[in-house]
């Protein structure tokens, strides 16, 4: 009881703080900096950074490293003003290793805010022999998405000899302008994404530093041939970005049209001359249980394979293996209401001596059942059942038992399915034509080759395009590349043409009265195309048409029909009706057995929900770069 208390307690406290956890957030609209370099150089900097607010929010902070490519820095704080009124905020300097935290306090409401902070950069310049120097990361790489950045430099007087400024960073170019006099310069850059930082490199005159110490180590040259490299090191992961980007569209293009061609040559199905609408008896004398094996292409689908387990138990009935009754309860407490019907499964004394001696003497007009569909009685009653006699309940329990990660009924089809389809190629000819799954292999090794290609050469392209891509190829070379021989195709043509008669009202009505006499031998291939139900609703239209009983089935039995009667009055074949419609629910149940990794009950599965509060709208972080520079957050 106190384990679901406390579980109540964290959902409604998700619940609760959620929306104002994930409602905060904020960005920057504008950054203004400005930095005056001083004859010693030093740097002094005014900032001005706007937060847009949404949510309530009361501190927020900046860590700088004091540590850069050039030395170490000296970074001292002045204050922190709102820009608006200029009223002082309280704030607090601390020190860790390389890293000055500023952090200062307010409120704020949804709302816009503007602080104006005022630091200073001890040692900021570097000046060497012919050339000094200004390094440093003026906007963080771990920020909220930002509007725009303006950065002024003001040296301490006109540089006319020398003044070249540089910007690093990984956002969209944007302008830099000189003063007339080369007394400043300005930067401008628009729409900084996060993990963009903006880096400035600033080259001056050596002279505007007289009490700067002269360094060894770098000159004018050097660091032009440093900005030359970044320079090309850019240009060159640009071109081959672009190349790389190039060379994926050209192989998506190719693996299209190389699908298009293999489709054309070895996908299309052969054309047969046959142009029949019905056959109106079977094609060929089959197992009805193969008949969903052979209809697909290239394999057998798991999902069609119930029809073929079912159509099975049909055949075995009709042939005189087992028997079906139908058996109603009592009802509830014996009281007549919400009564039930149920199948129970016979083995009759032929069926059993196959199972038991494994070998039988089949009638004149009957036929030796296959292994495969002996495989199935000893599932249905050696399994399932208590070895004579089984109900539709318990296969239907035995089926959906979960063994490990499978149901039985999964288990038992994985092994079955494949040897239908193999049976028939031993017996008649091959299905499926040898050059078309050669071809579906070649393509789809090259699809797969292609794919890594594109990964390493584009990988924008691999991510978000050719990977999407690839895998629909991929899908349809699996599914459409695979071709039937000639006498296969003209095979799935007479059995659909087959099933289209069994359909057709008026078709079985002009077949005439032979067709009622052989009404179960057409049920067992109609349950295995999945058109049963169908052909029993003509069959009995057929009859009342042409005046005319079907005969009954001796291994059929109803309350309503009782045994001995060599012909079915209406009422019977309503019943009979009936009673596949439970037969056919059997079926349907046991294929939904099929899927894995789960089991079957009659509740939904919970649980608590795995919660995490965050009150910080960003986290702290740095650029990968090596100058010094900031970082922020708040909240």
């Amino acid at each position: 009881m106190k384990t679901l208390c406390a579980l109540l307690a964290v959902v409604v406290l998700a619940l609760a703080l959620g929306p104002i956890a994930w409602a905060k957030s904020y960005d920057h609209p504008l950054i203004e900096q400005t930095f005056r370099l001083l004859p010693d150089g030093d740097a002094v900097v005014e900032e001005v950074r706007a937060f847009d607010f949404e949510g309530s929010f009361s501190w927020a902070e900046i860590t700088r490293s004091t540590r850069g490519q050039y030395g170490r820095y000296g970074l001292d704080y002045e204050g922190v003003w709102d820009a608006d009124t200029r009223q002082p905020l309280q704030h607090a300097v601390t020190r860790s290793g390389d890293d000055v935290t500023l952090r200062w306090s307010y409120q704020a409401q949804d709302e816009t805010k503007r602080f104006l902070l005022h630091y200073r950069i001890r040692r900021a310049v570097q000046r060497y022999a012919d050339v000094a120097q200004f390094y440093w990361q003026a906007v963080e790489g771990d920020h909220a998405p930002i509007g725009r950045v303006r950065i002024v430099i003001e040296p301490p007087r006109a540089s006319p000899t020398l003044f070249k400024v540089f910007i690093h960073g990984r956002a969209a170019p944007g302008d830099l302008s000189f003063a007339p006099d080369f007394s400043r310069a300005r930067v401008s850059q628009d729409n900084i994404p996060e993990k963009s930082f903006v880096e400035l490199r600033v080259l001056l005159d050596p002279a505007l530093f007289p009490a700067l110490a002269v360094q060894r180590g770098e000159s004018h040259e050097s660091l032009l041939k440093d900005e030359r490299a970044a320079a090309r090191k850019v240009w060159l992961l640009r071109n081959l970005l672009l190349f790389g980007f190039a060379l994926a569209g050209l192989l998506l293009v190719g693996l299209l049209l190389g699908f298009v061609w293999t489709y054309l040559r070895f996908g299309r199905e052969p054309e047969v001359d046959y142009t029949a609408i019905y056959e109106r008896e079977p094609p060929r004398a089959l197992p009805p249980a193969v008949l969903p094996a052979i209809m697909t292409q290239a394999k057998v689908e798991k999902r069609d394979l119930h029809r073929g387990f079912a159509a099975t138990l049909l055949e075995a009935a009709r042939l005189g293996y087992l028997e079906m009754e139908e058996v109603q309860d009592q009802g509830l407490l014996g009281s007549g209401l919400f009564k039930d019907t149920d199948l129970v499964y016979l083995l009759t004394d032929k069926g059993e001596a196959l199972l038991d001696r494994g070998a039988v003497t089949p009638e004149p007009d009957g036929r030796v059942l296959q292994p495969f569909e002996v495989g199935v009685l000893q599932a249905v009653f050696r399994r399932a059942g208590s070895g004579r006699r089984v109900t539709s309940d318990q296969i239907e329990a035995w089926g959906k038992k979960i063994v490990g990660s499978k149901s039985n009924f999964l288990r038992f089809i994985d092994e079955w399915g494949p040897g239908l389809r193999g049976w028939f190629e031993r017996k008649y000819f091959k299905l499926d034509d040898p050059r078309s799954e050669r071809a579906k292999t070649v393509f789809i090794g090259v699809a797969v080759g292609v794919l890594i290609v594109i990964f390493f050469v584009g990988v924008g392209v691999s991510l978000f395009v050719a990977g999407p891509v690839a895998a629909v190829l991929i899908g349809l070379a699996m599914k459409s590349l695979s071709r039937r021989t000639p006498e296969a195709a003209l095979e799935v043509k007479r059995w659909e043409a087959f099933r289209r008669f069994m359909t057709d009202f008026s078709a079985m009505k002009d077949a005439g009265p032979r067709l009622l006499g052989l009404w179960e031998h057409y049920l067992v291939y109609a349950t295995a195309l999945g058109v049963a139900e169908r052909l029993l609703e003509n069959l009995k239209l057929v009859a009342a048409e042409i005046g005319q009983t079907m005969p009954a089935p001796r291994w059929w039995h109803s309350p309503s029909m009782g045994r001995g009667l060599t012909t079915m009055p209406a009422a019977s074949i309503e019943s009979l009706t009936r009673s596949f419609q439970n037969f056919q629910g059997l079926a349907r149940s046991l294929s939904t057995s099929s899927r894995t990794g789960g089991g079957f009950s009659g509740g939904r599965r919970g649980g608590a929900p795995h919660v995490v509060l965050s009150l910080v709208a960003r986290g702290v972080g740095r650029s990968g770069h090596d100058s010094a520079g900031p970082a922020h957050q708040a909240a």
